[in-house]
């Protein structure tokens, strides 16, 4: 069997419609019970030899290797500036405004993620869409070079922001133009890309760093150029077939409005407002105060009323009701896919977050060596990805993969809430371990929700539980930080004061020497009267076990989610059934392999 393909014009008006319509709406993506008007011009292409390998071709693989430079490109900015976060604050003297930079780029994607999947899914318009959104993230990084202020900063961090939001179409493609049973394997390849990012990004603008603070700069003209190649592969090497819908006879406002606009707003709304204020609580705003406390209750209801809209209010909305009761087994696996990106954020979240922190606190003070230490974590997580997806498309199983991961990633997060100062090599380890766990879990998990979603609501599906990972993202932030900052203000003068008394430190030295240690104004301690190099032995380690006995905290937090994800992961469904060879959306016409190879013997 070869590509179906899907010709409405073909049929005479008076013939009878029953069978026709039926076949259009099985194959023609995407069809809505609300659309009356069948499209009557080109073919929509669908791969449906679901028991023969299909046929790619180069168009395909440049489709994906266009995709996967968009994963490294998205990542590569995502987690570079947060790097040397400091720093920057330092250079541009923003302290107060300082951690909007890394979230303005996570609040554009909570915000319009959904809107955009939807508009991709309902429209086809996944070309824009995309060459629109990373096209506005290159010109934000062109733009943050110039800034003097960090205001113009997150300015340039909320256009790159629309580059991170697309990020929904560069795991929806992949699974699309792909054979189902290839999707894990897709994703896989996808998050290897960018776990190679992972690696290069931190190291890359550290180094600029250490050479001149103000050099973070010369790391927005690399990504300035990863954005402008991204664009320019995706505009040449992503060409899909045209494809027809229902709404092709509508006007572009009738088809705008066909777009779930109210509960997109009040979506927006919640996760902005709610963000906001995790993002606000600290010394400036205390946890307690007003501005805090109305901010995340307000945020907190439009949420509420988010959903009570889409369970009442609409059922073809963001939360449509096709993703919720079609088949019940794929339904649960569903559910059970965005349970378990929920619990994966605050797992990741403790080494992108706090093992940077300890490992240049405890570790390895040099910021390029202290980098080139963490990312081991990101290499294994790129290791990871290839070998779980690789063993899933051979088992046709997420569940055996997911389960390895969480109690893989448990392993590595009870060693970290035992690590001591001394144990150099463990934390290398366990963070390797980690990585390896992790790698599982991140591609499997999006490949599960995909799986078990219809096509017609494939980008709906994935932005779904993009959205949950975004949330809980900048969820974790404000949390883990808080923990961290307090466990710090109590041990950090405590540990370093009862060191420097037993080493033999004077009374009267106490308070200037804990000040200067806790600061680390190393410089200024030999001048403090009766201070010795074994009073600053005493106190250098103090301050190092003062932060890991705060940092830990943070792993001890993770250790039940990792244990929730792994009994969820046992509940997943039987995936074999759908994970055939059909292919929802190729960009060329394909033919069987087995055909293709008998036609060339024949040839021959």
């Amino acid at each position: 069997m070869s590509t179906t393909q899907v010709d409405s014009s073909s049929m005479a008006p008076s013939q009878p419609s029953v069978d026709v319509t039926d076949t259009i709406r099985i194959l023609e993506e995407p069809v809505h019970e609300e659309q009356k008007h069948t499209n009557t011009a080109d073919e929509n292409l669908v791969y449906d030899d679901d028991e023969h390998e299909p046929d790619l071709h180069a168009r395909t693989w440049i489709a994906l290797a266009g995709f996967c430079l968009y994963s490294f490109t998205q990542l590569f900015a995502l987690l570079g500036p947060p790097t040397v976060l400091g720093l920057i604050a330092v250079d541009l003297d923003g302290f107060n405004e300082i951690a909007w930079v890394p979230n303005a780029m996570v609040l554009v994607q909570a915000a319009l993620v959904n809107l955009l999947a939807t508009a991709s899914d309902l429209f086809q318009a996944r070309k824009r869409l995309l060459i629109f959104c990373l096209t506005l993230a290159f010109i934000g990084a062109a733009i943050a070079p110039g800034s003097k202020s960090v205001g113009r900063l997150i300015a340039a961090q909320t256009l790159i922001g629309f580059g991170n939001a697309i990020q929904v179409l560069a795991f929806t493609v992949p699974s699309e133009i792909l054979p189902k049973r290839w999707r894990p394997m897709a994703q896989a390849l996808i998050l290897c890309a960018g776990a190679f990012a992972m690696v290069a990004s931190p190291v890359i603008i550290s180094a600029f760093v250490k050479r001149n603070v103000p050099d973070w700069r010369n790391f927005y003209w690399i990504e300035t150029g990863l954005w402008g190649s991204t664009v320019l592969f995706i505009l040449i090497g992503y060409r899909p077939p045209k494809r027809h819908t229902r709404l092709d006879h509508l006007s572009f406002w009738q088809k705008l409005f066909k777009l779930d606009l109210i509960g997109s707003f009040i979506l927006a709304a919640g996760l902005v407002l709610l963000l906001t204020g995790l993002s606000m609580g600290g010394p400036a705003h205390p946890w307690r105060s007003a501005e805090t406390l109305s901010t995340l209750l307000i945020g907190s209801v439009a949420l509420i009323v988010f959903f009570i809209y889409e369970w009442k209010g609409t059922k073809t909305g963001i939360l449509h009701h096709e993703l919720f009761n079609h088949s019940k087994a794929n339904v649960r696996t569903f559910v059970i896919c965005l349970m378990l990106v929920f619990v994966e954020s605050p797992m990741l979240y403790t080494m992108i977050l706090e093992y940077p922190l300890l490992t240049q606190a405890v570790f390895e003070p040099d910021l390029v060596l202290a980098s080139a230490r963490v990312v081991i974590y990101y290499a294994f997580i790129g290791v990871g990805n290839v070998f779980w997806g690789a063993l899933v498309v051979k088992l046709k199983s997420i569940r055996e993969a997911l389960m390895s991961g969480f109690v893989i990633h448990l392993i590595g997060t009870i060693g970290f809430c035992f690590i001591q100062p001394n144990q150099n090599a463990n934390a290398i380890a366990f963070s390797a371990v980690m990585g390896f766990g992790m790698g599982a879990i991140l591609g499997q998990v999006t490949a599960g929700v995909q799986l078990v979603s219809p096509h017609a609501h494939l980008a709906k599906a994935t932005a779904l539980a993009l959205s949950v990972r975004a949330a809980m993202t900048t969820a974790c932030v404000p949390i883990y930080t808080s923990v961290v900052n307090s466990g710090l203000s109590s041990r950090l003068p405590e540990y370093v004061a009862r060191a420097a008394t037993s080493a033999g430190l004077p009374e009267g030295s106490l308070s200037e020497f804990v000040d200067a240690i806790s600061t680390g104004q190393v410089a200024l301690l030999p001048d403090i009267p009766g201070v010795t190099e074994n009073i600053i032995s005493a106190g250098t380690h103090a301050v190092k076990q003062a932060n890991v006995d705060s940092i830990r905290y943070t792993y001890i937090i993770s250790v039940p989610f990792c244990v929730i994800g792994g009994v969820l992961a046992w509940w997943i469904g039987d995936l074999k059934k759908v994970m055939t060879w059909h292919v929802d959306a190729p960009v060329e016409k394909l033919a069987a392999k087995v055909h293709c190879e008998k036609q060339e013997s024949y040839s021959v």
